[in-house]
């Protein structure tokens, strides 16, 4: 969580002025490269940087289908 209260996993939101109360303040070491995430397509782990939703297909964007019931939790935002 930022210092500005906001959440997601940039520089800007875990680094300097990060809320340890509200949430981890270290960057993500598995931030995906390439727009690819979790591990039911790809299977490499990935999250999805900032605000991007983990599709079911392992795809990281913010679109209505990448957010939809079968969005991958643990692989970025749902």
């Amino acid at each position: 969580c930022s210092a500005y209260g906001w959440c997601g996993t940039s520089e800007g939101h875990c680094g300097a002025g990060c809320l340890f109360d509200f949430g981890l303040c270290s960057m993500p070491s598995k931030i995906s490269p390439d727009g690819t995430c979790g591990t039911v397509q790809n299977n490499n782990g990935w999250i999805c940087p900032g605000s991007g939703f983990g599709s079911t297909y392992g795809w990281c964007g913010n679109a209505a289908d990448h957010c939809d019931g079968r969005c991958q939790t643990a692989y970025g935002t749902c």
